[in-house]
């Protein structure tokens, strides 16, 4: 599994990408924990899921985020088996769109029914501030200045 993260002004996207197995969510887990306090978009479009061996590290995570790292989550791009999932956990209060664009948004408008909220081809586009690309295993944080002379981190 791979992980892509976009960052826009306090929020990251995190475009989740490959399968879900017990060799990539330990590095998962550990990247994870550096994300305390932040606003975060996962974007599973991308994400499949293989056996139970690598859910259960993968929502205990996202639920370590949430309760004890003071993230703000919000999901989107995720397929019936992930919604499932979700819903059975400790997940299943969380937000759910379908693209992107509106998960981001989400974070300063009020939805009153997120998992119901999507259509196709948002005109809105955001800025995308860095990109950077991340392997999972091993995690390293990095500092790097991107253009606008800004510092930005990439684990």
């Amino acid at each position: 599994m791979q992980a892509r993260i976009k960052e826009n002004n306090d929020i990251l996207v995190v475009d989740l990408i490959g399968r879900i197995d017990i060799e990539a969510t330990v590095g998962f887990e550990r990247a994870c924990g550096q994300l305390a306090e932040r606003k975060i978009v996962f974007n599973c479009t991308d994400l499949s899921f293989v056996g139970s061996n690598g859910i259960k590290p993968f929502l205990e995570a996202m639920s370590d985020l949430v309760e004890n790292k003071q993230a703000q989550l919000k999901f989107c791009g995720v397929g019936s088996e992930f919604k499932k999932i979700f819903a059975a956990s400790s997940l299943s209060h969380v937000e759910i769109y379908e693209d992107v664009n509106r998960a981001v948004d989400s974070f300063s408008h009020k939805v009153i029914n997120p998992s119901m909220v999507g259509a196709q081809g948002d005109p809105r586009p955001w800025a995308e501030t860095t990109v950077t690309a991340v392997s999972v295993e091993p995690v390293q944080v990095t500092q790097t200045t991107n253009t606008e002379g800004e510092d930005t981190k990439a684990c």
